[in-house]
């Protein structure tokens, strides 16, 4: 299954998906959730930059051959691409409001441009926020016009509230036995702490 497609399955189940549990006690405590999709509200913690905590999942939905996807929470809420601009700055259009902030990083994938078809894809940091649907990130798509069919903007970053500090969360798991999985939470920020509770959506796949 291609990237694009495995993207679009995984935020339309996630969609309405209401099933969620908090973990207790620390970072690395064992937690069960035996749905096929939800989202484990990790315990709240002050990650240093680097950092990594792991636990362990259980989830009787998970099989000896499931593939388990896992993105953080509604900061992977992909948004639709309905326009790029031909310009040396090109602004972003979302098809819904992107929830970004200037230095956010996003991700954007399923663009294919008429000259230079991967110029817009790929892992970029926003520069300037134009309004709740459109944003820059710094990248020159001179001489493109676009075919945005099955494209996407994902912006995979834990974001707090002013004051709280913030980090860059990325999420994997990592399959070990029927039943269960390892849950290995990343701050990838090179110098600040990942402040808070970090929301792990999930998706089982047979």
């Amino acid at each position: 299954m291609g990237a694009r497609n495995i993207l679009r399955l995984f935020n339309d189940a996630l969609a309405g998906e209401d099933q969620s549990v908090e973990q207790l006690t620390s970072t690395t405590t064992e937690t069960t959730l035996n749905s096929v999709t939800g989202t484990i509200e990790t315990y709240p913690s002050n990650a240093a930059a680097g950092a990594v905590a792991s636990f362990t999942f259980k989830n009787d939905k998970i099989k000896a051959g499931s593939l388990v996807l896992v993105s953080v929470g509604n900061y992977l809420q992909a948004r639709g691409i309905s326009a790029i601009s031909n310009a040396t700055d090109a602004v972003f259009t979302t098809t819904g409001n992107h929830n970004l902030a200037v230095g956010d990083v996003v991700t954007v994938i399923g663009s294919v441009g008429n000259t230079d078809a991967d110029v817009a894809n790929g892992r970029h940091t926003v520069t300037e926020i134009v309004d709740s649907n459109e944003f820059k990130a710094g990248v020159n798509t001179t001489g493109n016009t676009f075919t945005l069919d099955d494209a996407y903007a994902n912006p995979p970053i834990a974001k707090r509230d002013a004051g709280e500090g913030l980090g860059e969360a990325s999420v994997k798991a990592s399959h070990s036995e029927e039943g269960q999985c390892k849950i290995s939470i990343s701050n990838d920020h090179a110098s600040q702490s990942l402040t808070g509770s970090v929301p792990v959506r999930f998706i089982v796949l047979d």
